[in-house]
């Protein structure tokens, strides 16, 4: 028996984590869009407990969830690695960056989602966008603190 992840919309949906459990991968809401997120590696989505777990901490026998999902394939574009995170679980929901790098992370209900700009875009925070990085506001400064740059600087 298959069982398939409703598609969710975010749009009318509070930010957060959101699927069917015992299944590998559920959907982040952030900002009114959907994240479809696939869990760590053994781990299934506990709709319960809003987490990845191990499938040994839920009952997914009597779901009639294969748990082997090996054949599945893989939409590594569409998906991010999430993990519960420290760090987020003190953050305010949002995305997050050191600086005009493509690689920066949201956070979403205590979950870190790892992100990536599109070939050739840095994340600005200060934009709060992915921007080609000759329009980063958001640069490293020479002491190596990260802050708006200034026009004396440049």
């Amino acid at each position: 028996m298959d069982q398939v992840q409703d598609s969710v919309d975010c749009s009318q949906q509070a930010d957060g984590v959101y699927g069917a459990s015992c299944l590998p991968s559920f959907t982040l809401c952030s900002n009114g869009r959907a994240h479809k997120t696939q869990c760590p590696a053994d781990l299934l989505f506990d709709s319960v407990k809003k987490r990845c777990v191990y499938p040994n901490e839920m009952n997914c026998a009597s779901k009639g969830v294969q748990q082997d999902q090996s054949n599945a394939p893989a939409e590594k574009s569409q998906q991010h690695a999430a993990v519960p995170s420290t760090d987020c679980s003190k953050m305010s929901d949002g995305d997050y960056s050191l600086g005009c790098t493509p690689e920066y992370w949201s956070c979403v209900d205590g979950f870190q989602v790892k992100r990536r700009c599109e070939d050739g875009l840095v994340y600005d925070s200060t934009q709060r966008r992915c921007v080609p990085s000759e329009d980063c506001l958001m640069q490293q400064h020479s002491d190596g603190s990260f802050g708006m740059l200034m026009d004396d600087e440049t």
